[in-house]
Formats: structure tokens, C-alpha cells, sequence
């Protein structure tokens, strides 16, 4: 950290707790926030990495102004790492050591099992949520008017086919349609995080869209694993 030309966000790579494999050397995103792990042993440069392991000095987590409160759990290393990114800070995954991590233990989740994807519907919830507030308030203004329409209309299509062809409407009123409410409910505090931080916005546009994936993630996992399974709301660190 003292060798870094300017403070940044540090992560080790992640492995399984119980296995020992390697689950990332920290993450990348596609254009719709969702992270796909770094796997490359010389990539330092991510755009996330985990919060089970995510250090930064003390005066730049002052600066970043800590988590929203009303983002609740889920969320908040993906919005430290990418503000910091926008304020043209470095995230970086150092590759001389790990650590091993439950991954998804508290709620449920996160990670495939058995080649299947298996979560919860209150992880899921919070994440979708989370992943749109952040969308929303660190994407430049430029970008944002493409992609917030596309990330809605995403979301939509994707709880409308878990719905139909999981025969599961629960997933569409207890996930999807809470997560575009909060956004309208939040929308006065979406909007003044982004009068606060988008003039300081120190990367090019270009150099912001760097490292972003144009393929959604979600769509190579659902060709991968199939349709997620998603159990009943978890208690679990709540």
C-alpha cells in the first residue's frame, strides 16, 4: 500500500473455504454491474474485489464517505470499489497470498454447487437491488442514459422467465418489482450521491468503460448451470 503511487482498494484471491479451489484473484464487470471472477495469476487491475478481504486506508474510506446505510447488507465492496475507481483510485488484488472464504454463508448462496446455481431470495433481492443503486449513482451521466433503460428492461425479462418457465411468480413480486420500487424510492438519495461525486469524476469515459464485459454474465451462467434454484427467504444474517 505505501509503494502505490495514490491510495487504493487492496483484495487478496479468494478460495474456497472448503476445498481449497481458487474462486478468484478479485472481479470484473459487465455492463450491468455484475461481477465474473478474475482468474489470470499476473492481473492486478480488477474492478472489484470481495468484501471478506478488502483493505483501504483509513483517509480514503473518510473520503468514500463508508457504506450508504440504506443499502442494508449485499453490495457495499461493489459500490466502495467502483466509486473509488471513478474518482480514478486503484483496485487492485495483490497476488503473493490468499485467503479461503464460506462463500454466501450468511445468506445463502453465491457460488455454484454441483454445477447448479443455488441462492435465496432475500440474497438475491438485496443484490439486485444493490447492484441497480449502484449502477445508478457512479455511472457516468453519458452511459447511464444507454444503460439504466437496458438494466431495467434486463431485469424485467429476467424475472419474467424465472417466473414462466420456473413457474415461480412469487420470484417476480418478491425480487424484480421490489428492486425497480426502491430505485424510484430512492431516487432523491441516488440523486444526491450523484451530484456529490460525479464532478469529481477523475477518469476519461473511456477509461471508466475499461474492463467492462459487453456480454452479460448472467446469460453465459444460465448457459452454463440452467436456471437458478431460489429457496425461501433466509434468516440468516439478517
Amino acid at each position: 500500500a505505501r509503494r502505490m503511487p495514490v491510495p487504493g482498494i487492496l483484495g487478496l484471491a479468494q478460495h474456497d473455504a472448503g476445498t481449497g479451489v481458487l474462486l478468484d484473484r478479485g472481479s470484473h464487470l459487465d455492463l450491468f454491474f455484475n461481477p465474473y471472477p478474475s482468474l489470470e495469476a499476473g492481473q492486478h487491475e480488477v474492478q472489484l474485489v470481495m468484501g471478506a478481504c478488502l483493505w483501504l486506508p483509513r483517509a480514503l474510506w473518510l473520503e468514500l464517505g463508508g457504506f450508504p446505510e440504506w443499502f442494508g447488507s449485499i453490495g457495499e465492496d461493489l459500490y466502495l470499489c467502483s466509486l473509488a475507481r471513478l474518482l480514478g483510485r486503484p483496485v487492485q488484488v495483490i497476488g503473493e497470498s490468499g485467503y479461503r472464504h464460506h462463500v454466501g454463508h450468511s445468506f445463502g448462496g453465491g457460488k455454484a454447487v454441483a454445477g447448479r446455481l443455488s441462492t435465496t431470495v432475500s440474497r438475491r433481492a438485496l443484490s439486485e437491488r444493490n447492484k441497480s443503486f449502484v449502477l445508478a449513482i457512479v455511472t457516468p451521466a453519458p452511459l447511464l442514459a444507454l444503460l439504466l433503460p437496458l438494466h431495467l428492461l434486463s431485469l424485467l425479462l429476467e424475472g419474467a422467465a424465472l417466473a414462466l418457465l420456473g413457474r415461480r411468480l412469487d420470484l417476480l413480486r418478491q425480487i424484480y418489482l421490489p428492486c425497480l420500487s426502491a430505485l424510484w424510492r430512492r431516487r432523491g438519495e441516488i440523486a444526491a450521491l450523484r451530484a456529490r461525486w460525479q464532478p469529481r469524476r477523475a477518469v476519461s469515459l473511456l477509461g471508466w468503460s475499461c474492463g467492462f464485459s459487453p456480454w452479460p454474465h448472467k446469460l453465459r451462467m444460465f448457459w452454463r448451470h440452467g436456471l437458478p434454484e431460489v429457496r425461501p427467504r433466509s434468516t440468516k444474517g439478517a
